[in-house]
């Protein structure tokens, strides 16, 4: 089954678990958000107060649990991904190029000064983009992609 919600799609809702104790109804869930070809796996708690003595039940709050984007792997083989010096003085940023005619989103973590950081940035359609250097977290020592995928919201 399917909703619309906006620009989204709702689809293979699960339920976690659930808890009902005096009047509140608590329902973990996880579901698919789809928009476009981006999709994402999301993990929301649902609370719902019993409204009157007619057992109306009213949503009381939609919290967030976590949001993973959905991995297609299409567009992995269309970034190049290389450690470089920011222009700064001697503090290196990573340089993500896209070889494509369409943005990329692009995930994952990087390390400055031994702490790992997670990025996530809009690549221009055959253009670059930087994360970290001396004005965005640090000098990069190391990195690791964990996704590459179209940028729908880059194309508007």
């Amino acid at each position: 089954q399917q909703w619309r919600l906006g620009l989204w799609r709702i689809s293979n809702i699960q339920r976690l678990n659930t808890n009902q104790t005096d009047g509140l109804y608590t329902a973990d869930l996880k579901m698919r958000l789809t928009g476009g070809e981006l999709g994402f796996d999301a993990r929301v708690e649902v609370t719902y107060t019993l409204a009157d003595e007619d057992l109306d039940w009213k949503l009381d709050f939609l919290a967030s649990k976590g949001v993973d984007i959905v991995k297609t792997g299409r567009y992995n083989d269309c970034i190049s991904a290389n450690i470089e010096e920011d222009g700064w003085g001697g503090t290196q940023c990573l340089a993500i190029r896209n070889t494509t005619d369409t943005p990329l989103l692009v995930g994952g973590v990087r390390r400055s000064y031994d702490t790992w950081t997670k990025f996530v940035v809009t690549v221009p359609a055959l253009g670059t983009a930087t994360t970290g250097g001396l004005f965005a977290g640090g000098s990069v020592e190391d990195y690791e992609i964990h996704f590459v995928e179209r940028d729908f919201q880059a194309d508007e």
